[in-house]
């Protein structure tokens, strides 16, 4: 089986048929099935929940991971209930509207996730608030908190151990893995220090996404199967 984990990039469009994605057809030339997590605006801590859950439930032989931007953040719907751990069946996903849903079991919104730039960007308390499911009162707090406590660099060191985490989990699993991080080639961002893996690696995507009418979560359809293939090449 093949694992798909990440953002939008990752999720699958329902207005096209799931079989001409490019998470399918990789696990088509990976000769698999492949089973895709995947959400719109997912942050850092959800993908790498998106991963413990995968391995933990469906043990795959292949695994995709598609890194995100070091601006997203994860918190509680309810900080006044009980929440229990953090996995990826607690994750309430808002952001894409055409994304498939329904791959976890057990499912219940005991976390959302959203991004900094969104947060700030909205004209009212209100749109951030009804997004997410949280009052006015919880979105000023947060705002105070943001102001005044959040630093880029922390979020940053976030993502930079997810996806160390994610590396060496893999590895260690023999799980044949390729993560992609596009952030990673910005010189103001960190550069992964890791060791040599026979079965994981690390790509910054070299490849043209296309533009136009008809596409799938960024990716224009007719590019779907190049970037399967490309992709492939990384598993040989």
């Amino acid at each position: 089986m093949l694992a798909v984990c990440g953002d939008s990039f990752t999720s699958i469009d329902s207005r096209f048929e799931s079989g001409i994605q490019w998470p399918y057809l990789l696990g088509q030339k990976l000769n698999t099935p492949t089973i895709c997590f995947g959400r719109g605006g997912a942050d850092s801590l959800y993908i790498h929940s998106q991963v413990k859950y995968a391995i933990e439930h469906f043990s795959p032989e292949y695994m995709l991971v598609w890194c995100t931007s070091p601006d997203r953040f994860m918190f509680p719907i309810d900080s006044s209930k009980e929440l229990g751990d953090l996995t990826a069946n607690k994750v309430k996903s808002h952001f894409g509207f055409y994304n498939k849903q329904g791959v976890f079991t057990n499912f219940e919104k005991n976390f959302v996730y959203d991004d900094y730039e969104e947060l700030y960007g909205s004209d009212h308390v209100s749109s951030f608030s009804e997004r997410n499911d949280v009052s006015d009162k919880f979105k000023q707090a947060f705002d105070m908190h943001l102001t005044h406590l959040y630093a880029g660099g922390i979020n940053q060191y976030i993502k930079k151990m997810s996806v160390e985490h994610i590396y060496f989990l893999c590895d260690s699993l023999k799980i044949k893995t390729v993560i992609i991080d596009t952030y990673q080639t910005n010189p103001t961002n960190y550069k992964y220090n890791l060791p040599q893996s026979n079965f994981v690696k690390i790509i910054s995507l070299d490849f043209d996404i296309g533009s136009g009418s008809d596409m799938s979560n960024h990716i224009s359809l007719e590019n779907h199967q190049s970037l399967a293939d490309y992709l492939y090449t990384f598993y040989k």
